[in-house]
């Protein structure tokens, strides 16, 4: 903090939830080991993003706490990351409730709508981040419409957003119809009996 008023830097919020999240990632993509049981999964999750045209449609990862979905998700995001092919492309990265700007729906919007925002050649203008339906409506229109490069979204522990404004229920998140340019994966745990 000395060291930025010092040098007159201003903190910018997005870019240090963005950097928190990448790090993440990629602290724990060097940990996760492969095992006969996730051999399955992670082909399907590689078939799935190296396609050369989306399928339409989320890739769901689902399996009990502890199964290894975080650690498997933080090395698919970190291997995209280094694995862009144009200066289009673009990975985003947020691992629910590991950060306050990603443990509720409002929050989680918008940190996601401004990094869409800013990375878009054609984006609309950007919501109030206190307009929840409006953050919801950018969100889908944007994974639904995407042509700035291709775009993979990674959102790990669904599970862990908060109750308010609907976050749990996942109406907020758009599953099929997504553009052909769009790879959205995300995990959570499985229906409670």
């Amino acid at each position: 903090d000395r060291a930025n008023e010092r040098l007159a830097v201003q903190p910018h919020p997005l870019m240090t939830e963005i950097i928190y999240h990448m790090k993440f990632a990629r602290v724990r993509s060097c940990k996760f080991a492969h095992s006969n049981e996730t051999k399955h999964v992670t082909t399907k999750l590689h078939d799935y993003l190296s396609s050369l045209s989306g399928p339409g449609h989320a890739f769901v990862i689902n399996g009990a706490s502890g199964s290894g979905k975080t650690y498997l998700m933080a090395e698919a995001a970190d291997k995209m990351a280094h694995d862009l092919k144009s200066s289009t492309d673009a990975v985003i990265v947020r691992f629910l409730g590991t950060s306050p700007a990603s443990s509720s729906l409002a929050d989680l919007l918008n940190s996601l709508c401004q990094q869409l925002h800013a990375i878009s050649s054609h984006a609309a203008a950007l919501p109030s981040s206190d307009d929840v339906e409006k953050l919801k409506e950018y969100f889908e229109n944007a994974m639904k419409t995407w042509q700035t490069g291709r775009l993979t979204v990674f959102l790990d522990s669904l599970d862990q957003l908060d109750d308010t404004c609907g976050g749990r229920k996942l109406s907020w998140l758009p599953t099929h119809g997504l553009s052909p340019n769009v790879r959205l994966v995300v995990s959570t745990l499985p229906d409670e009996a």
